[in-house]
């Protein structure tokens, strides 16, 4: 919505207005460079300020400004309209603190309101702390868990499959996850009855709302690729926050020749190549993969500017970002990419998912920018992964990505592929794929 706002605005042919709008948004540039910058926080406050007293000048001069942020409101009749047979909508709903969670469920077959499932904290573990960092646990150091599908999915199952004409799981269940069920994935839990886990059992994609299911999709026929791995953190310095990834290296290089044997015209940044302003500067590609280190600082604010902190403090690390903070990009400069043609953005880096959770809202870090920018697709990680493990992953979904021209079943497969070789989650299940 607020790029429709901006093509009015810039059209309306009102020289002051269109002037301070462009003034408003460098001055938006300039306070998130400043972030990754060596600047005072006198200076920061002081652009801050300006941004402030611009934005009260749009807002009194331009009712386009004023109303240009506000969301269609969407019932939940017209999300049933767009679900095909055997598959199913939810929205996920922070409650009570985290206490407990509600998900309101819609399929083909719902008629007169969404039915409700209610997920409950247990006596003495609460959904958002303990029973999460069970989960957790389970899969950094691949343990057994026989909780976290009973307590996180089962409640709402139980529910899904009532409603399907053969008292079965739908084919397909989209998700707008709300607090800790960011941090989850649900394909992931396993069955303790059945010894199953869920992504055998359905296909679950999360979204980040559920009004994306009527979003259209923008035809896309080039076949250009961006890929950027492996930067050089360092020329020396002895300030080493970010290691080294030589095994990104090789994962750039495997997935060129793949998309390379199928056609695809290939642009790999690699080492002191793999740039800030080269990935600023990717126009549109259909795919950009990027195979760095993601960088997330908490805020557990949900105050407007925190919300802003937090997409200023979470991004991904490229070449120079141990001599400089130039080497950083942040969430926040990443919404103003031009991706709206693009299909796909895979973040193959540790807890690239990560962010802060804002109730109702989603999480304000890498996901979100990356949808502001226009990306349709996005696959993301939720915790420190197997380097191995994900080469082989990505290796595996772009083979069938470029069989089958469908990113949801290709990576489905992939992950399905991978756990036959790796039988714990940790492996397979840290990655997910956002977007319809």
């Amino acid at each position: 919505s607020s790029k429709r706002m901006k093509e009015r605005i810039l059209s309306s042919g009102n020289a002051e207005l269109i002037a301070n709008y462009e003034n408003w948004d460098r001055l938006k540039n300039l306070f998130a460079s400043m972030h990754t910058s060596e600047s005072s926080v006198e200076n920061i406050q002081t652009i801050k300020e300006r941004i402030e007293n611009t934005e009260k000048w749009l807002v009194a001069h331009s009712q386009n400004f004023k109303t240009g942020f506000e969301m269609e409101q969407v019932d939940w009749q017209t999300i049933r309209n767009s679900l095909e047979v055997d598959e199913a909508a939810i929205e996920m709903i922070r409650l009570l603190d985290g206490l407990a969670y509600l998900a309101l469920i819609v399929t083909p077959e719902t008629i007169e309101q969404p039915k409700m499932a209610l997920v409950l904290s247990r006596k003495s573990k609460h959904l958002e702390k303990e029973l999460y960092q069970g989960y957790h646990n389970s899969m950094l150091y691949q343990l057994e868990d026989s909780l976290s599908y009973t307590v996180y999915w089962q409640p709402i199952g139980d529910v899904l499959k009532t409603l399907h004409p053969k008292q079965q799981l739908p084919k397909r269940v989209y998700i707008s996850n709300d607090g800790i069920y960011n941090q989850i994935n649900l394909q992931s839990l396993q069955d303790p009855k059945t010894g199953k886990y869920l992504i055998e059992e359905t296909e679950v994609v999360p979204l980040t709302n559920t009004k994306e299911l009527l979003t259209q999709k923008a035809e896309t026929t080039t076949k250009e690729a961006v890929l950027i791995g492996n930067p050089q953190f360092s020329n020396g310095s002895a300030r080493q926050p970010f290691s080294d990834l030589p095994g990104t290296a090789e994962e750039i290089k495997q997935l060129t020749n793949e998309l390379q044997k199928a056609k695809w015209n290939t642009v790999p940044f690699i080492g002191k190549q793999a740039t800030k302003n080269q990935l600023l500067n990717s126009d549109n590609p259909r795919i950009l993969h990027i195979a760095t280190h993601g960088f997330f600082t908490p805020t557990n604010s949900t105050q407007w500017s925190s919300l802003t902190e937090a997409m200023l403090g979470s991004g991904i690390a490229l070449a120079g970002a141990n001599d400089t903070n130039q080497g950083l990009i942040s969430a926040y400069e990443v919404t103003n990419m031009s991706l709206d043609q693009t299909e796909l953005v895979v973040l193959s880096a540790c807890e690239t998912g990560l962010g802060t959770n804002n109730a109702g809202e989603g999480v304000y870090g890498l996901q979100r920018a990356l949808h502001v920018a226009g990306a349709q697709h996005l696959i993301m990680s939720l915790w420190k992964v197997d380097d191995q493990a994900t080469q082989e992953l990505m290796t595996l979904f772009y083979a069938n990505y470029l069989k089958s021209n469908a990113i949801h079943q290709a990576f489905r497969e992939a992950q399905l592929q991978l756990k036959e070789k790796y039988a714990h989650p940790y492996y397979w299940g840290a990655f997910v794929l956002t977007g319809k």
